[in-house]
């Protein structure tokens, strides 16, 4: 069936108007060539080598086998379930008609109008393949665009390969990882502080646990040691006979364990370069890139780095990892744990065969002014980590004291640019466009985490600053004149409601059980005897039911942590709120029990309405 539909609707056309045409380019030997084909098949030699050259360097193999960190088998097995036409077809229908369908595909505005009529072949197919164990060969080719990043556009390396693989690949992978990813969370299998690649995990959870725990050790006059790990290519260069044998330890065996070595092996990839395809060559190592199973794949991967370090704290998101170790205020130069923490590092990436980027790798002495950096030496891998005064991780920069000033000017060049592009648009756009445009533009800077860098209000009037003189653009208001206004008229909260917005819903996701495991115990309901609501609902209570139990901190850099201010900001809504609406606040659980979108609803009215 598949040389059939490829026989019909596969086509190949150039794009004139090609973004990645390259009229001459540099190749391994630095030597210039201009043909179309020579260059496509430099950039697919390139990156078919990429973990070749990688595993090539490293000077130490290492001694210890990989299976001696991997803890508590999987006593489970996992089972794929057989697709069903319906299931198939809803996921077609889910494919968004302006992306690449990638090699080997059909359409994607085609395959979504003829969804029903091959929802039943296609599922037969999918279930053919997990019952022996056989992924479909001619599916198993990507094709790869190299995309400028920086620097030199005549050297290989400043591309960065843009990997699409056929939407009907995506469909059984989408499949599987749903089988997979459910089967692993149900069992546990994933570690806890793991927040890339997962349902209700993300990168403002990674800031979040990291800088709770950082506060809590400055709040008690201690040293957060952080070090930031960079690995080289950890996607590419990943084993595939090692990634097995962990999805075995897992529960994936059998029949299940032999269609991901059929997935994973005789992968082949080409580089199409301004309509020019490269000669197709095998890949030996990684994870399929652009692929829907390869993030999860990578984190079963290096699932079990955590179990190396006894001593430290370990943090994830996908491939970026932190540890944090604390130093005693009495003993500061007392570093043995935190350098066998990072020999053990050193030795899990040997056995795993993950090389790492010591050069790159930063160390950070998260402390509170006037306590000095210890002088004892830090190594990893042989080579000596040199203090950093600041250091960004996934996107925020994240300075020695946690005031995240660097962070906020960053910030605030962003936005200004920001509203330099309303200043231009604003006299050629109606208003909705220009709204978009902030959100777009504007807001989704303003966002990114605000609960980590913006919880000092007196720390943000820079920042929101450029919020009002956004808004007034969009309005086509005077420069002085006043905001407030303008946010109502506009439905767009100022970034102080924003960050306690964001707070609340946080508190409400784990009260809820919809936030990260690493957040279950965060927060606690105060308790108190209610004995006049039930006979004076219009009572002004100073401790209103569902309140939340605020943090005991020593100094007042305890307070700045997002677990205190999110139960002061819940406690402070609450009380407002429960002025406002005594009947239901006569019920503790009743700002708990409204669904996220009810809350959020309600606060964004509650805001707008004291502008």
């Amino acid at each position: 069936m598949w040389s059939g539909i490829n026989e019909i609707i596969h086509t190949k056309s150039k794009n004139k108007n090609s973004p990645n045409c390259i009229e001459q380019m540099l190749n391994n030997e630095k030597v210039t060539i201009t043909d179309p084909k020579s260059m496509s098949n430099a950039f697919n030699t390139h990156y078919v080598n990429v973990a070749e050259e990688i595993l090539k360097q490293r000077k130490y193999p290492g001694c210890k086998s990989f299976t001696e960190y991997l803890k508590d088998s999987n006593s489970y097995t996992f089972m794929a379930q057989p697709a069903t036409p319906k299931e198939v077809e809803v996921l077609i229908k889910s494919f968004d008609s302006s992306k690449s369908a990638g090699p080997n595909s059909i359409p994607n505005k085609f395959i979504v109008q003829i969804s029903a009529s091959i929802a039943i072949p296609i599922s037969n197919i999918i279930n053919q393949s997990l019952l022996k164990g056989i992924y479909p060969s001619i599916l198993k080719t990507s094709k790869v665009i190299p995309v400028h990043k920086k620097d030199s556009k005549l050297e290989i390396v400043n591309y960065r390969p843009i990997s699409l693989l056929s939407n009907i690949n995506k469909i059984i992978e989408k499949l599987m990882f749903n089988r997979l990813y459910s089967f692993l969370e149900f069992h546990n299998c994933i570690y806890d502080l793991q927040f890339g690649f997962r349902e209700m995990h993300s990168t403002n959870h990674a800031l979040m646990s990291m800088i709770q725990q950082i506060r809590d050790t400055m709040d008690d006059g201690n040293i957060a040691v952080g070090v930031f790990v960079d690995f080289q290519k950890a996607f590419d260069t990943v084993n595939h006979d090692i990634l097995l044998r962990k999805l075995d330890h897992y529960g994936v065996r059998g029949i299940s364990n032999s269609w991901f070595k059929s997935y994973l092996t005789d992968r082949k990839q080409y580089v199409s370069l301004d309509g020019t395809d490269s000669d197709q060559e095998f890949i030996k190592h990684g994870v399929p890139q652009g692929s829907v199973l390869g993030p999860l794949l990578f984190l079963i991967y290096i699932n079990d780095l955590h179990q190396c370090i006894k001593h430290s704290t370990t943090r994830h998101f996908a491939d970026d990892t932190n540890l944090l170790h604390i130093l005693n205020k009495s003993f500061p130069n007392r570093t043995k744990k935190i350098n066998r923490d990072l020999r053990c590092l050193n030795n899990w990436l040997l056995a795993n065969k993950i090389s790492l980027n010591s050069t790159k790798t930063e160390i950070i002495f998260f402390r509170k002014r006037g306590i000095p950096v210890p002088i004892k030496k830090i190594k990893l891998n042989g080579v000596k980590l040199l203090p950093s005064s600041r250091v960004k991780y996934v996107g925020i920069t994240i300075d020695e004291h946690l005031t995240f000033e660097p962070n906020r000017k960053i910030l605030q060049s962003k936005l200004k640019r920001a509203n330099n592009l309303l200043s231009i648009s604003r006299h050629y756009v109606p208003k909705d466009l220009l709204k978009q445009i902030y959100f777009g533009q504007f807001h989704s800077h303003l966002m990114y985490g605000s609960q980590i860098w913006g919880l000092n209000d007196n720390d943000n009037l820079k920042i929101l600053t450029q919020q009002k003189k956004a808004i007034r653009k969009i309005s086509f208001a005077h420069y002085e004149a006043h905001a407030d206004p303008i946010f109502k008229e506009l439905g767009i909260l100022k970034l102080p409601d924003i960050i306690k917005m964001n707070n609340l819903l946080f508190v409400h996701s784990a009260l809820n059980g919809k936030a990260p495991k690493a957040f279950k115990d965060y927060f606690k309901f105060q308790q108190f005897h209610n004995y006049n609501i039930r006979r004076n609902p219009n009572t002004a209570y100073s401790i209103p039911p569902g309140s939340l139990e605020l943090p005991t901190t020593n100094l007042l850099v305890g307070q700045k942590g997002i677990r205190y201010r999110c139960a002061f900001d819940w406690n402070a809504i609450l009380k407002e709120l429960a002025r406002i609406h005594p009947v239901s606040a006569t019920n503790e659980n009743w700002f708990k029990d409204l669904s996220s979108h009810q809350l959020k609803a309600l606060l964004k009215k509650f805001f707008l309405s004291n502008y």
